[in-house]
């Protein structure tokens, strides 16, 4: 065999176990027969098993990898709930009969979270003696005169600081006419001395006897200092027979009439001053802690799945699979685009064409040669 059939023949058996073994370069096949997967998870478990996020297979454009591996990395961590705690002073109470769990509150809310009770303390609070400028309105029906309105009303004051009541007298400042009427239910007894002469002397008015006494109503008024703006007399009654006292005849009557009187409101206004008083109130100190739960540590924890490709089997009497001739397209690419590959290519078309060109001169040479032809033999 010629030296260009030898290496001719070289050429195709370097392909053949470049391709079984890409020229004795595993490394090669190594980085692309495997592939990585990563995903970042938090758990308050730093030992989570999280292999249940990759699946066993993973198909990457037709080629099959097979699990082999997940490892964990703990990226960082953190509290889930940082305590926060607030001080809070409930409402002040006066009375030892207030339910005091009621000015202790297990749980509160402030902005959305809840805070949980974690410690109360009672304190003590002093409310000084204080003056204040009070003001309120009595009714009074049937008032005879405006007069008789009392000067001074008993008023009920409520301090607003403890919710305490205490009773006030407070001057008359006012008051409103509600109502006016005449109300039959006025008399009066009259005593008339010397029955028996011819007149009455009424004050400095004489009446002649047997007159109708009502006719003098206002003079009878005057008498008690009754103002007939108020009272007014309606009729006069003799009353039982008349008798007789130190020598002079008297004789009894009785007056009868109607009287003026009024609804009216009184104001009572004025001021006032309270006593010191001392209440007490819970301190209490709340926090986002539910003391029934631990606060967790979060992890953030990366985690890594580690591929390999599947061999490729073909059965005898089968032909291969789709993803068989695929992975040997894949193989035959990274052959030829492998370095080494190439540069064996090119050594191998760099001595061929040195090969075909020595060749060639050689047949230059060679066609500069003359045969003689026997003549002898051409006679025969």
């Amino acid at each position: 065999m010629s030296k260009l059939k030898y290496l001719t023949a070289v050429l195709p058996a370097a392909v053949a176990i470049s391709l079984l073994g890409y020229g004795g370069f595993p490394a090669a096949a190594e980085e692309h027969n495997t592939k990585t997967l990563e995903k970042t998870i938090e758990s308050t478990d730093p030992e989570v098993d999280a292999s249940a996020l990759f699946t066993e297979e993973y198909n990457d454009g037709g080629i099959l990898y097979k699990l082999v591996d997940v490892s964990f990395q703990i990226i960082s961590e953190s509290q889930e709930n940082k305590e926060e705690t607030i001080v809070v002073d409930q409402d002040v109470f006066y009375d030892a009969s207030v339910d005091e769990s009621k000015m202790k509150p297990e749980t509160i809310e402030v902005d959305g979270v809840t805070y949980y009770l974690q410690d109360a303390e009672l304190q003590l609070k002093e409310v000084k003696g204080r003056t204040l400028e009070g003001e309120s309105e009595i009714p009074y029906e049937g008032v005879e005169q405006i007069n008789d309105i009392p000067t001074t009303g008993e008023v009920t004051i409520v301090d607003e600081t403890t919710g305490q009541s205490y009773k006030r007298e407070l001057p008359l400042t006012g008051y409103q006419v509600d109502q006016e009427r005449w109300v039959d239910d006025f008399s009066f007894p009259i005593k008339i001395y010397s029955y028996d002469a011819d007149h009455y002397l009424l004050g400095e008015v004489m009446i002649p006897k047997g007159t109708v006494l009502s006719e003098y109503g206002v003079e009878l008024l005057d008498s008690l200092g009754l103002s007939s703006d108020y009272y007014k007399v309606n009729n006069v009654t003799l009353v039982d027979e008349p008798y007789e006292y130190d020598g002079e005849l008297i004789q009894q009557a009785m007056a009868y009439g109607s009287r003026k009187v009024a609804d009216v409101t009184a104001t009572y206004a004025g001021s006032y001053t309270l006593p010191s008083v001392t209440g007490w109130y819970y301190q209490c100190t709340y926090s986002n802690k539910d003391p029934d739960k631990a606060i967790d540590t979060v992890y953030t924890i990366k985690v890594t799945a580690t591929y390999e490709q599947e061999q490729s089997i073909t059965y005898e009497g089968e032909p291969a699979s789709q993803e068989q001739h695929k992975s040997l397209l894949n193989r035959l690419f990274d052959f030829i685009t492998n370095p080494v590959t190439l540069a064996v290519l090119l050594i191998f078309i760099f001595i061929i064409i040195v090969l075909m060109l020595f060749k060639r001169k050689k047949k230059k040479t060679e066609s500069g040669i003359t045969y003689i032809r026997n003549s002898e033999r051409k006679e025969k």
